[in-house]
């Protein structure tokens, strides 16, 4: 299961508001495998534009082990100002996008498996490979400081939780807050990441966000 957890950690790399995923707005849909699917655009969040979508196929390119399925990040932010965005990811790993899983057995599996006693989700030689390949495709390597935990279960999602710090060059440094529900809808598991480089904002308010978007991801309208 390291693909799961590296997908976190690649994107933690590059940089909001409060969100609830809603049923009325605009929609974006994405495929995973042969499974067509779709879902509101979380409200107080945008698709990335421009010079900032550039910055997203980057950012997804320096993930070699998942498919970035849905990037948003805050409306009406100035990137001028802010070198880094508090955001919003889902992704997919690689090694399941032909698998049709089983929702509860699967959950089950991701569960065990983030949540072994002594387990270590991000350990040196994961936090190595993260920063050569961000390093690769953006040209510079960013310094990553920061753990990754289980955060728990429910009937909809396993839960990680990410903190610490990420530099680049040595001196821009930003401290964060991650949390991700790792899911399975239609048979796909994805994961939803929750960003904030900002204060104030909770572990479940974030854990409560995530949970929201995953169950608002479903089979696309014919």
């Amino acid at each position: 299961m390291k693909s799961l957890h590296l997908l976190a950690l690649a994107a933690f790399a590059v940089t909001s508001l409060p969100a609830h995923a809603e049923e009325a707005g605009p929609v974006t849909s994405f495929r995973i495998g042969l499974e067509q699917l779709e879902m509101p655009i979380p409200q107080g969040y945008c698709l990335p534009q421009g010079n900032e979508e550039a910055a997203s196929q980057l950012l997804a390119a320096a993930d070699y082990d998942n498919v970035t399925l849905a990037h948003f990040h805050a409306c009406g932010r100035n990137p001028a100002v802010s070198a880094y965005d508090d955001y919003i990811l889902l992704k997919t790993p690689k090694a399941v996008l032909a698998l049709t899983l089983p929702r509860e057995e699967f959950l089950d599996v991701l569960d065990a498996e983030s949540n072994k006693p002594g387990a270590n989700i991000f350990d040196a030689a994961m936090r190595a490979q993260v920063e050569a390949e961000m390093g690769e495709v953006m040209g510079t390597a960013p310094k990553l400081a920061f753990e990754i935990e289980y955060l728990g279960r429910d009937e909809d999602c396993v839960y990680l939780i990410g903190h610490g710090d990420v530099s680049i060059d040595d001196v821009q440094t930003k401290r964060g807050l991650m949390v991700a529900c790792m899911a399975v809808t239609q048979g796909k598991m994805f994961a939803v990441y929750s960003y904030r480089f900002a204060a104030g904002d909770t572990v479940e308010g974030l854990k409560a966000q995530t949970r929201a978007i995953a169950v608002s991801v479903r089979a696309k309208a014919e």
